[in-house]
């Protein structure tokens, strides 16, 4: 009986005893229904851990207050609606903001401004965190610029300082008393703070302090010392130009700079020397 039992049980000649392949015993997906088994949402899921993992997550968030977002057919009552409930604030006023505004730009209207911004924040559905996050990004990019604009200004002033003082020379003074008093006269200390397409002011602006200068000069020699306003202070400074072209005609060939012998020979040097000294002013030293 046991030899029988034996040849039953051995395997018949030829065949192929059959194992399991590895990947077949580890997929899980086997215990379940052949409905669900092949299901897209499954497919990521490498094992029961996983499993359970996500099962556990799913059952944390029932109960929880879900908020389904509009998309591109939403209206703007379906957008305005998804804001609100994901946290912005029903009316602008309701916004609790900060304007940390930079140093030495602060105006009349900053609160105008910071009721705009809300508006604009509210349309926008800004929650306040996110509202106030671009304020701060605003202000601090404006106090960048703030800054970079003054020290623009400060270099177009101490550039032009510098030019019309290699230009004029000893009659710096001079001439821009003739633009200031021009300016007092003709206009207001408005005009020269106006600003121009570069950001630079009126009044730093070299040509507009010549034209001034000039004018001022012009109304002195031709209408009269005390046509201007704080005239009386004038010396008739030379500019080295104008220096120039009068030790030319001093030092013209055959005149008495060049006779020892003529009378006018001294005071023709003499003058000659003071007008080198307009001529060739110490040197200007960069301002800024």
């Amino acid at each position: 009986m046991a030899e029988a039992a034996v040849e039953q049980a051995a395997p018949e000649a030829g065949s192929v005893p059959s194992e399991a392949t590895p990947e077949a015993a580890n997929d899980w997906r086997d215990a379940i229904g052949e409905d669900i088994r092949h299901d897209p949402s499954l497919q990521s899921i490498r094992d029961v851990g996983n499993l359970a993992k996500s099962y556990v997550h799913a059952q944390r968030m029932v109960g929880r207050d879900k908020i389904a977002l509009p998309g591109e057919s939403g209206t703007p009552e379906e957008w305005s609606d998804f804001d609100a409930r994901s946290g912005r604030p029903t009316e602008a006023a309701n916004y609790d903001l900060t304007a940390n505004i930079p140093a030495g730009m602060e105006s009349e209207n900053d609160s105008g401004v910071l009721a705009g911004f809300k508006d604009a924040a509210l349309a926008a559905g800004l929650r306040n965190n996110q509202a106030q996050a671009v304020l701060d990004y605003y202000y601090s990019m404006s106090g960048s610029m703030g800054e970079e604009r003054n020290q623009m200004l400060e270099q177009g002033r101490a550039d032009t300082e510098t030019e019309l003082r290699r230009e004029y020379g000893k009659a710096y003074d001079e001439r821009i008393g003739f633009a200031k008093d021009a300016l007092a006269q003709f206009g207001s200390d408005d005009l020269a703070e106006m600003e121009l397409a570069d950001g630079s002011k009126v009044g730093n602006n070299p040509h507009f302090a010549k034209m001034l200068a000039n004018v001022g000069l012009f109304i002195r020699e031709k209408i009269g010392e005390d046509s201007l306003e704080g005239d009386k202070r004038l010396q008739n400074m030379m500019t080295p130009q104008d220096a120039h072209d009068q030790r030319l005609d001093l030092m013209r060939p055959g005149g008495p700079y060049w006779d020892k012998n003529h009378p006018q020979h001294k005071d023709f040097v003499q003058r000659a020397l003071e007008l080198a000294e307009h001529e060739f002013p110490e040197e200007v030293t960069q301002i800024g």
